[in-house]
């Protein structure tokens, strides 16, 4: 996070500054998305009053760039290791929300769980390589008229199994190029957590203060 606060005091208000950034965003994402019982829905630690957790992709531009094709709809999946969690409880699960930030610690969008599967590193497909990579996937809904409660999408059959090799595999420079751009995740035979996404909601990129002030 980028902390613009002088002082001896300034991480701490920094942070706190940032504390409340992020709540009051909550609190225009729950009205604008049209959430339901967010307690009931997303599990412990989270209510009307406590925010989902808050993450970034990088303090840089290139974080800024991938956080952009969420926002906008041209990347709709996230990848990483199952050694990267400690225990099958720490997995990403249907119906999870999550604030993104910007480089800057600023936060810029709500967005939901809507798939996880864990697959072997060779048995990712092409749809998800192109979703993951930031390829033309169906646009998420922002804010759309489904409520989170919506029994089809919190418990029902999970929707990733395009995640999985098979007839899915159409487009073999998709995978390629998802492979060559995750070679660091291991071998054929690493697992991956293969997550997608939907935006709920969305905030603009806060303005550049202006010059002097």
């Amino acid at each position: 996070m980028t902390d613009e606060t002088s002082g001896p005091d300034g991480d701490v208000a920094g942070d706190q500054q940032q504390a409340e950034s992020i709540l009051a965003f909550w609190e225009a994402a729950r009205s604008r998305a049209r959430l339901g019982t967010i307690a009931v829905l997303t599990g412990y630690g989270v209510t009307e009053t406590i925010p989902p957790e808050a993450w970034s992709f990088g303090d840089d531009a290139a974080a800024d760039a991938m956080l952009d094709a969420v926002v906008d709809g041209r990347r709709t999946g996230l990848s990483s290791a199952r050694t990267d969690y400690a225990s099958d409880d720490e997995l990403p699960a249907v119906g999870d929300l999550a604030i993104l930030l910007d480089a800057a610690g600023a936060p810029r969008a709500l967005v939901r769980t809507v798939a996880v599967d864990v697959v072997p590193f060779a048995e990712v497909g092409a749809e998800f390589a192109r979703a993951d990579l930031g390829g033309e996937t169906a646009r998420p809904t922002v804010g759309g008229d489904d409520s989170v409660g919506d029994d089809d999408s919190i418990g029902g059959a999970s929707v990733g199994e395009d995640a999985v090799g098979g007839d899915s595999v159409g487009d073999e420079d998709a995978v390629a190029a998802w492979r060559a751009a995750h070679a660091d995740l291991g071998g054929d035979d690493v697992l991956v957590v293969c997550e997608r996404l939907e935006v709920r909601f969305a905030a603009g990129p806060e303005p550049e203060p202006a010059p002097g002030s």
